[in-house]
């Protein structure tokens, strides 16, 4: 049986690219944003949630396409990534939330370079 704690999540940016980590582990050796940090999410995929109020349910996850202009040096560009959320069904209509919103057994997801 695996013991976890309830951990919650937080959004990063590294240069345009959004990235999720558990909270306060988003930052890469140098104390700088990295997406090298962040949490291997997959759509679809089904998770334990805690919510707000302390209720726990299974949610799926979900992502939403995300476009940011991007400055660097003078030059701007345009970065894609992903919003993550889960989406439950409330009375025949699916709502979203962001996983910034909630929290997650810390073994429901995988660092990214970490086995």
């Amino acid at each position: 049986m695996s013991t976890f704690e309830w951990l919650g999540i937080e959004k990063g940016n590294d240069w345009g690219s959004v990235y999720y980590a558990y909270a306060g582990k988003g930052l890469n050796k140098w104390g700088t944003a990295s997406a090298d940090c962040g949490l291997v999410l997959e759509a679809g995929r089904t998770v334990m949630v805690m919510w707000p109020d302390g209720f726990v349910s299974q949610a799926r996850l979900a992502a939403k396409d995300y476009q940011e202009e991007v400055m660097d040096h003078g030059k701007s560009y345009m970065a894609n990534s992903k919003l993550y959320g889960v989406e439950v069904d409330n009375h025949g209509t699916v709502m979203w939330t962001e996983i910034t919103a909630l929290k997650f057994p810390s073994d429901a997801f995988q660092v990214r370079g970490r086995p």
